[in-house]
C-alpha cells in the first residue's frame, strides 16, 4: 500500500489533521503575502508549518480555543521560508545571532526567556561577506525554528509568538513589517489524554518518516498506557502493511474495529455515530485486505516500504 493511502487512512481514525503528501509537512502550509508598495509586481511571502500537525489535530483531548496544542515535552519545530519575487535583490541579515526576531504578543505571566533556535533544515546557504544572504526571484530561504525548549521548561498556558524574519530592502522599497503569527496552548503530560495524545502524534509523525520502528514503539506505549487504545491498533495495522504483514494487518484492523464498537478505548474524542463510521471503514479496509491477499492482488512496490 502507497505511503499516501496509508496517511490518508490513519487520519480517518488519527484525527482530522490535514495531512499533505510531503514527509516532513505535517499542516497545509498558510501563504501570507506582503505587496511592496513601489514596485507592485513584487510580492515577499512567507510559508509556515509546525510539526505534529502544528499541533492543530487531536484526537484525546480537548481542542483549546486558540486551535492548536502542544504538549509537555513535544517536539516541535515551526518551518519558515521565505521567498522573495521581485526583480531587486532582497537580503536576510543576522540581528545578534538570528536571522529571525521573535515577537511575543501573549504568554503566561512571568515569562522573560525564550528558549528558541533557529537552524537551517540542512547544510547552510553560502553567505555574503557581511554575513547576511541574499534572495532572489530563484533564490529563497528555508530554515526551522525549534519550539522543543520552549515545551520542556515554558509553563503552561496561551502563547502567541509572532516572528520577523531580519529583511533588508533594496534601496528606495518600504514596507511594513510583517510578520507571522502562531497561537498555541501548552498543556502539561499528566494526565491519561494528554499521554496518548503525545504518543499518538510521535506514531504519526514516525510513520510518515516510514520509520515502522519508531511507529510500532509508540504504538507499543499507547497500549502500556491504555490497553484498549484503537489507535495503536490502527498504527500497528499501517506498518504492518508496509511490511507486507497482510494477516498481521487484518487482526490489528480488527482489533481497532473492536475497541471502537464495544467503547474500549473510552478516552478517544469521538461521538458515538463517528466511532461506528470509523470502525465500518476498519472493516471495509480489513475485508479489501484479506481478498487482495487471496488473489494475489496486492503490490511490492519497494519504492512504499519501511526504512
Amino acid at each position: 500500500m502507497r505511503v499516501r493511502e496509508t496517511l490518508a487512512l490513519l487520519l480517518v481514525l488519527l484525527g482530522p489533521a490535514s495531512v499533505t503528501a510531503q514527509v516532513d509537512t505535517q499542516i497545509r502550509p498558510r501563504l501570507s503575502s506582503v505587496m511592496v508598495p513601489d514596485y507592485p509586481g513584487n510580492v515577499l511571502a512567507f510559508f509556515t508549518d509546525l510539526s505534529t500537525y502544528g499541533g492543530c489535530s487531536v484526537a484525546y483531548v480537548a481542542m483549546p480555543p486558540s486551535g492548536c496544542l502542544l504538549i509537555r515535552d513535544e517536539p516541535a519545530t515551526l518551518h519558515l521560508a521565505v521567498q522573495w519575487t521581485g526583480v531587486l535583490p532582497l537580503r536576510l541579515v543576522p540581528v545578534g545571532d538570528s536571522l529571525v526576531t521573535l515577537i511575543p504578543r501573549r504568554a503566561p505571566k512571568g515569562v522573560t526567556a525564550w528558549p528558541v533556535a533557529v537552524r537551517w533544515p540542512g547544510p547552510e546557504p553560502e553567505r555574503n561577506a557581511d554575513g547576511s544572504f541574499t534572495l532572489s526571484g530563484t533564490q529563497g530561504l528555508a530554515f526551522r525554528i525549534d519550539l522543543s525548549g520552549l515545551t520542556r521548561s515554558l509553563p503552561a498556558g496561551e502563547y502567541t509568538l509572532c516572528f520577523r524574519p531580519n529583511l533588508l530592502p533594496p534601496r528606495g522599497v518600504r514596507w511594513d513589517h510583517h510578520d507571522e503569527c502562531y497561537t498555541f496552548e501548552l498543556v502539561e503530560n499528566d494526565s491519561v489524554a494528554s499521554r496518548l495524545e503525545l504518543l499518538r502524534r510521535r506514531g504519526v509523525d514516525a510513520l510518515a518518516r516510514y520509520d515502522c520502528k519508531g511507529t510500532l514503539s509508540a504504538a507499543d506505549e499507547m497500549l502500556g498506557v491504555d490497553p484498549s487504545s484503537a489507535v495503536a491498533y490502527r498504527l500497528r495495522a499501517a506498518v504492518a502493511e508496509l511490511e507486507r504483514r497482510h494477516a498481521d494487518a487484518v487482526a490489528a484492523l480488527m482489533e481497532a474495529s473492536n475497541v471502537l464498537r464495544s467503547w474500549g478505548d473510552k478516552t478517544l474524542a469521538l461521538i458515538p455515530e463517528y466511532r461506528l463510521q470509523l470502525a465500518d471503514g476498519l472493516d471495509d479496509r480489513r475485508i479489501a485486505i484479506q481478498l487482495a491477499s487471496e488473489f494475489s492482488l496486492l503490490g511490492q512496490d519497494e519504492t512504499w516500504i519501511c526504512r
